[in-house]
């Protein structure tokens, strides 16, 4: 990952191994809120299988929780480990 300003560069490696053919990701984050409420997660489908990063525009100063997932033509794929950060 990247921090710039008020942007992330999101950076993945493709699926090493996989029995079915990749279709897409799903890229997921959320402010983390600081009342102990959770924040919807939103979306951005990437469809472009072949990418590898990802600018998402975030607001400054503030915490958020990031997560991604694939989707294999036959199932969703698991979402990875979530990764917290400014």
């Amino acid at each position: 990952m990247e921090i710039n300003s008020c942007s992330l560069n999101y950076m993945w490696s493709p699926p090493v191994h996989t029995a079915c053919p990749l279709t897409m990701y799903i890229i997921y984050y959320r402010e983390i809120q600081t009342d102990g409420n959770e924040a919807d997660w939103i979306q951005i489908p990437i469809t472009q299988v072949k990418k590898t990063s990802y600018v998402i525009p975030l607001k400054c100063d503030v915490e958020y929780e990031i997560a991604m997932s694939d989707l294999l033509k036959m199932n969703k794929g698991r979402v990875s480990c979530q990764t917290s950060g400014a």
